[in-house]
């Protein structure tokens, strides 16, 4: 968008004053979870909360320094971010914000997380309620029931390098038995390195993987969507981040996932790859600000939430206290048919 001159300075405040208004509803979140003025050294009193009442002493031992350093964005920094864009990609992430926020219906879920729009790919097989009718086999799809196609485009926002054990096919369940978001510490073993169902222990495979979840800002702004790189796909995401490391910022640049068909005698399915859209595919200056700030909404909203549940998880499954089912906080949402979304 073109600068304007001083004597528009009337235009830019009501531009100011639209972009506010267009963020209403997440005004309230931003504005509670302010930095807190206490002398704990937790920027967020939310994060505060989470420390303290948190039962295992690892949470802390693990994940202190982020919980210090993280704090939900302000409104002004947000308006202030927004207000450096074009009117149109303005509208756009107000949009995108809007779906974001704890006050929407159905985003916050029983156990008190946020829930996301989710990127799958449809293998050829699953009754996955959230697949569109029409979805071709091997294109993505979201969870909104939206047709993604063969290719997404989006920059990683945030992401978490993570293990999930699953049930064996004769065990008659289909959501994971125990999750970790930080292969240090599972809902239901806790510590990764002791742990007997660890991946590949003494050189035999188990039931437990490493995979990889990252939020992905789609190019066109209007999804902040979670990818789950899972079991036969864990590779594209550790070939994501990889490359995301090459530069100053995770969301410097716009990746293409595709899917790539795999067949081992009759066994058919689709792994995904991600790589750089071009040499010139940059993230524009202007948009890597939101994308900090969505950094730490997701941080703040999500990550930490969700590695606060598992860690509670893993202590009452030590204890015997709660309850002990092992589901991990970031499983939950996505127990519909396991062939249809690990990618």
């Amino acid at each position: 968008m073109p600068k304007k001159e001083k004597s528009n300075a009337k235009n830019e405040t009501t531009d100011a004053t639209e972009t506010t208004d267009a963020i209403e509803k997440v005004e309230t979140t931003t504005t509670e979870l302010a930095p807190s003025n206490s002398t704990s050294g937790y920027a967020s009193p939310v994060l505060e909360d989470l420390a303290k009442s948190n039962p295992n002493p690892l949470f802390k031992a693990n994940l202190g320094s982020k919980l210090t350093k993280t704090s939900k964005p302000s409104l002004s920094k947000i308006v202030s971010a927004l207000s450096a864009l074009p009117m149109e990609t303005q509208e756009n992430l107000n949009a995108l914000l809007k779906k974001m926020s704890t006050d929407r219906v159905g985003m916050i879920l029983s156990d008190d997380r946020p829930q996301f729009t989710e990127l799958r790919v449809f293998h050829g097989s699953g009754n996955d309620p959230n697949r569109p009718e029409n979805c071709l086999v091997g294109h993505f799809y979201l969870t909104s029931r939206v047709n993604v196609g063969a290719e997404f485009v989006g920059t990683p926002i945030a992401l978490w390098q993570g293990r999930t054990m699953w049930p064996g096919q004769d065990e008659g369940r289909k959501s994971p038995i125990c999750s970790s978001m930080d292969r240090k510490v599972g809902s239901k073993y806790s510590e990764c390195d002791t742990c007997p169902n660890r991946p590949w222990k003494d050189g035999q495979r188990t039931n437990c993987n490493n995979d990889v979840v990252v939020f992905m800002l789609s190019k066109d702004l209007d999804e902040l969507v979670m990818v789950r790189f899972a079991r036969i796909s864990a590779s594209g995401g550790e070939q994501l981040i990889s490359q995301a490391k090459r530069t100053l910022v995770p969301w410097q640049r716009w990746f293409s996932l595709t899917n790539e068909k795999k067949s081992s005698g009759d066994y058919r399915w689709y792994e995904i790859k991600a790589a750089p859209l071009d040499e010139d595919a940059t993230v524009d200056p202007a948009l890597m600000e939101v994308g900090a700030i969505l950094n730490d909404m997701a941080m703040h909203d999500m990550i930490l939430p969700g590695l606060a549940y598992i860690y509670r998880s893993a202590q009452n499954a030590i204890t015997g206290d709660g309850d002990d089912e092992g589901d991990a906080g970031e499983s939950k949402s996505g127990d519909s048919d396991a062939e249809d979304f690990d990618m």
